[in-house]
């Protein structure tokens, strides 16, 4: 669908009376006609002025040159409600008549580069507390005959993820802390590191604590 099918399915839903940006956009989507909320709040403030929709000034069968001003605003429109977007997908969701390396040259041109995503770990409300009350708990604490282990998840499918990033701004990909995973551990204390030893079962269940210190002082 071009973007000259999407602006007369969105003064059709105008005409008809549904004028809020937010509700036609979802109706668009539950068609299956993928645009951003700002294109659909820019067409309807030109509806409310004159009362119509200026067919596009590019619309032409055939492949265009180059991008037109309202096609590099909806690439970085996408980009802002979707940052993990490729340039394929974007020339999908957006309609656009051109190549990916078009859609490249665009996005390196406005400043953004292919990077890898940041992944962060996802924290409930109550563990950020119960982190901050640890930590004041035992500000003053030596640590002197304290033990600290720490597991590294092992995956499959744990690969970096790449995206379009602009300088300065780094997108990041929510995951769960704890997902299907074989574990490697360690620890660390005042006297120096321990070796590594590989859990083959779930730590808080299957070892005690002793049980696991041996293992963990014999590695």
């Amino acid at each position: 669908m071009t973007s000259f099918d999407r602006d007369k399915n969105i003064e059709s839903l105008y005409n008809c009376g549904i004028t809020n940006p937010a509700t036609i956009h979802d109706r668009l989507k539950k068609a299956n006609i993928q645009t951003s909320l700002r294109t659909v709040q820019r067409k309807c403030k030109e509806l409310k002025e004159q009362g119509f929709l200026e067919p596009p000034k590019h619309f032409k069968k055939g492949r265009k040159s180059v991008l037109n001003e309202e096609e590099k605003m909806e690439i970085e429109e996408a980009l802002e409600d979707s940052p993990t977007l490729n340039s394929v997908e974007l020339i999908e969701r957006i309609n656009l008549d051109c190549c990916e390396r078009t859609v490249q040259r665009f996005l390196i041109n406005k400043g953004y580069t292919w990077k890898p995503i940041y992944n962060t770990f996802l924290l409930t409300q109550e563990q950020k507390e119960e982190r901050i009350s640890f930590a004041q708990k035992h500000i003053n604490e030596l640590w002197r005959n304290t033990i600290f282990i720490d597991e590294c998840t092992v995956r499959l499918f744990s690969g970096k993820k790449f995206c379009w990033q602009q300088k300065g701004r780094k997108v990041k990909n929510e995951r769960p802390k704890h997902p299907k995973k074989n574990n490697i551990c360690a620890g660390i204390s005042f006297r120096g590191p321990t070796g590594f030893i590989y859990l083959k079962r779930i730590l808080q269940v299957f070892y005690t604590r002793e049980s696991f210190l041996q293992q963990l002082f014999q590695a």
